[in-house]
């Protein structure tokens, strides 16, 4: 079986029309969203006729929703949502958009946010498929040198704590992945970038299907920060999935989109 899938932070409504031609001019078959809001992504399916599964992870004062979403031209027959932050909330917490977004530091109540694994099974050719993807909260490192200091580097040493915070998130999530079945495929902005212990180890769990001579997913035109170099998006699958074609899609999104053409067996 043969299936395409494509993943891209589309940075919430900044970038609707961009995305919306890039999903007419590709077509795949299965797209997976990070920072997506509900009402752009029900014009999305109804638009482009694609099932569709939603994932909130936080809400607006204005009642929308933002969080990640899988999108399927073939029938998905389960869905679940699975939590992997520490908090016992179970409706997202509400902000308003100022509070999210009006400045460059990172929001210090971003591990109030929920943090999903949204997982979907599809039918293809009667053959089932498990689709899973998942925004990380960021962490801000100090390993990336003079190349990244205005991005993605600790600012205040104080901060270090953030990264032992995350550790704990991700051993949740790679415990949901590893109860999933194959034949898989898992798409993430990790936040953390290639070389680093969570990309790294995530690719000993699942194969990373995101070519080597890729030095970065983010656009070196979009992103507030310009040409950074790091891999933190990504598409893995479980072993029995091949792919046959890679694509790395820029202007769409301050991320990247990455389009994978793959084998089922």
């Amino acid at each position: 079986m043969k299936i395409s899938c494509l993943h891209v932070n589309i940075e919430r409504s900044k970038h609707i029309n961009l995305i919306d031609r890039l999903l007419s001019e590709k077509r795949p078959e299965i797209i997976c969203l990070s920072e997506v809001i509900d009402t752009d992504l029900e014009k999305f399916a109804k638009d482009h006729d694609y099932h569709y599964a939603f994932g909130s992870e936080i809400s607006y004062a204005n009642g929308s929703n933002q969080g990640v979403a899988i999108l399927s031209k073939h029938n998905i027959i389960e869905t679940n949502m699975l939590r992997y932050d520490e908090n016992n909330t179970t409706t997202p917490p509400v902000i308003s958009f100022i509070e999210r977004h009006d400045t460059k530091d990172r929001p210090e109540f971003r591990f109030h946010y929920h943090s999903v694994l949204l997982v979907a099974t599809i039918n293809k050719d009667d053959q089932q498929l498990t689709i899973a993807t998942a925004h990380f909260p960021i962490a801000d490192h100090s390993t990336y040198g003079d190349d990244h200091d205005e991005d993605h580097s600790l600012d205040e040493t104080e901060d270090i704590h953030d990264i032992n915070y995350v550790r704990g998130y991700f051993d949740r999530l790679m415990t949901l992945i590893r109860h999933l079945s194959s034949p898989l495929i898992f798409t993430s902005d990790l936040n953390n970038p290639r070389g680093e212990y969570m990309y790294d180890a995530l690719a000993h769990e699942l194969f990373d299907q995101v070519p080597q001579d890729i030095t970065t997913t983010m656009d070196p035109k979009i992103h507030r920060v310009k040409n950074i170099q790091l891999v933190v998006d990504t598409i893995m699958t479980s072993p029995d999935i091949s792919c046959s074609n890679f694509e790395v899609i820029d202007g769409v999104s301050d991320h990247k989109a990455l389009l994978a053409e793959l084998t089922v067996g």
